[in-house]
């Protein structure tokens, strides 16, 4: 279950020494302050949704809306916001989340770049991760080396979850060998018959 939802945070609050309250009449109790609203998972800020705000007298406790506001309110409740900013802490989810992507990004790339290193030096005890004809997902081991081509073996079972198929390392493998070509190796991984290579 995920968690998200909206909350505010005081961002400012000032008192206006100057202004009379619209309701009771009373200088100088009126208080402005403006809060920010971000979105958040699991509490965590994730984003900004803006800035809102409002007054209210500490003497008769009216509050007032920005739509609410008597001109001279609103007039300085404008000024208010413009010169407060939104806390960069808002933006930290959705930061995280950025960072989160690059570095799965960056370990696909990386996990690519050895898979080709593998395929082009192969040895003796490599795995290849491979979709079945059935659509299921097994393991291929590389037994032998040749010049041009690859001894290997292919495991017994397949499971129907590309996450199962590291529980098949343990699981026996036919007792035939089969070879195959460098070319065909190849062509399985570029067609993604082949996905992974592990060493």
């Amino acid at each position: 279950m995920i968690i998200y939802g909206s909350r505010a945070t005081p961002l400012k609050s000032i008192t206006l020494p100057n202004e009379a309250c619209p309701n009771c009449n009373t200088k100088g109790m009126m208080m402005m302050s403006v809060f920010s609203r971000y979105a958040h998972i699991f509490w965590i800020p994730t984003f900004p949704l803006g800035r809102k705000g409002g007054s209210q007298c500490q003497q008769c406790q009216q509050v007032l809306q920005p739509g609410n506001m008597p001109p001279f309110l609103k007039m300085q409740y404008d000024q208010m916001v413009a010169q407060t900013r939104i806390p960069l802490w808002n933006w930290i989810g959705l930061a995280g989340i950025a960072v989160l992507v690059i570095s799965i990004a960056r370990g696909v790339a990386a996990d690519k770049a050895d898979d080709r290193l593998y395929l082009s030096n192969p040895l003796a005890g490599d795995l290849y991760e491979f979709k079945t004809e059935t659509n299921g997902y097994s393991l291929m081991k590389v037994i032998e080396v040749r010049p041009d081509s690859l001894v290997v073996q292919y495991n017994q079972f397949e499971t129907d979850k590309m996450t199962g198929v590291y529980k098949l390392r343990m699981k026996p493998f036919e007792d035939a060998a089969y070879i195959l070509s460098r070319k065909e190796i190849l062509d399985m991984y570029e067609s993604n018959k082949i996905y992974d290579v592990d060493r």
